[in-house]
């Protein structure tokens, strides 16, 4: 019963070399946009942010250069994530999570509200906040435009209006001048 154990026991860390919900070390090994390299202890293998777009080269920047320049990289398989290759991982520099960082920072953003994700709460609650104040400055910006708005319509409507007064003025003083009698 012990061997049978053993085999099991065996078989699934030989398939599933990173255990859901548990931090790994790992190498940085080279980042470039849509391809991250790692290292543990025994091989290389590639490596994806899960459930995260990053919409900018910026982004890409920033997750490379917080790699390149921690000193502790671990990465942590979501329960819910599929084994494969590149790895589904939450990656995190010298520990702090570098999806949050880049939700906060607006270089990302989270593909699929799952509540059952681990760091999904976080990572909603910095979405909205950046959202927030996205919004806000965009409020900001129409306000200003239709302030604008409202001077050029006041101008065209005063333009108007002095046009419309020197032409009356002008009517008055030629038809007062042909009248007059003599």
């Amino acid at each position: 019963m012990v061997i049978t154990m053993n085999l099991v026991w065996t078989i699934l860390l030989a398939l599933f070399p990173y255990l859901h919900a548990q931090r790994y070390g790992v190498s940085y090994v080279s980042c470039e946009p849509q391809r991250i390299i790692v290292e543990d202890s025994k091989e290389r293998f590639e490596i994806t942010l899960f459930n995260l777009k990053i919409h900018e080269e910026a982004g890409w920047e920033k997750v490379c250069h917080m790699m390149e320049n921690a000193e502790v990289l671990e990465l942590e398989v979501d329960p819910s994530a599929q084994v494969s290759e590149p790895l589904p991982v939450y990656l995190f520099a010298d520990g702090e999570l570098i999806q949050k960082t880049l939700v906060r920072e607006n270089h990302a953003y989270t593909l699929i509200h799952n509540p059952e994700y681990l760091y999904e709460e976080e990572l909603l609650a910095l979405e909205e906040s950046t959202t927030t104040m996205a919004i806000k400055e965009a409020v900001n910006e129409t306000n200003s435009g239709q302030s604008n708005g409202w001077l050029f319509l006041l101008f065209i409507f005063a333009s108007w209006v002095i046009t419309i007064l020197l032409a009356i003025v002008d009517y008055k003083q030629k038809h007062s001048t042909i009248h007059k009698p003599s």
